[in-house]
């Protein structure tokens, strides 16, 4: 495979996320090429917001955490998430396996609100929490990621105003991203509680 078709394929990957990356991940491999990618759209957003360089970023194995990085010197792990209903997942595997279902060329809707968001985040949170708590090792970046468009971001900095973090006893850090429109210059990220090394960011105040 030739560098412009690795490119096209690294562009076709992430064009097509969604839900669970419905449609983008077929293979660990895949998977790995998503996940590079939302990394690097953090490192932009973090370095447009606070001038802080992440580098040096390596997929790594269990029980650490799924990525490796450099900031300032020092060594992070950072473990990315996907922040995604689970009976909605369900619903969207199905309609993408049934090609007869009405929804099928459809997009998945579903209503939204800040009881559901926070429910939801706070279950994505512990989750993490307590698997690195039962592994004995410390996630130092949370990165929790949107591709739902029904989840609007006036909607997601509205709400991620009213939520307090709790129960990160294995976590320093966390940090969520948003779909975003390509008129704006970085990804919408808002840090839910901040990483001395990577600072606060508030996409919308």
């Amino acid at each position: 495979m030739t560098h412009r078709d690795e490119l096209d394929r690294w562009a076709a990957l992430m064009n097509l996320r969604g839900i669970a990356g419905l449609g983008a991940r077929e293979t660990e491999d895949e998977k790995l090429i998503v996940e590079y990618g939302m990394i690097d759209e953090f490192a932009n957003t973090v370095n447009h917001f606070s001038n802080t360089q992440i580098s040096n970023i390596v997929a790594e194995e269990p029980p650490l955490p799924d990525f490796s990085c450099e900031v300032s010197g020092q060594k992070l792990h950072l473990e990315l998430t996907e922040f995604v209903d689970p009976s909605l997942l369900k619903q969207a595997k199905h309609i993408v396996k049934t090609p007869t279902e009405p929804l099928y060329n459809e997009a998945l809707g579903f209503e939204t609100s800040f009881d559901w968001f926070s429910e939801l985040l706070q279950t994505t949170i512990e989750m993490k929490n307590q698997k690195y708590m039962n592994r004995d090792t410390q996630i130092d970046v949370l990165l929790i990621w949107n591709e739902a468009l029904q989840v609007g971001i006036e909607d997601t900095a509205r709400w991620l105003k009213r939520f307090e973090v709790q129960g990160i006893s294995s976590i320093t850090s966390v940090y969520f991203q948003s779909w975003y429109h390509p008129s704006y210059i970085v990804r919408p990220t808002w840090s839910l509680k901040a990483h001395p090394l990577l600072g606060d960011i508030k996409f919308f105040q």
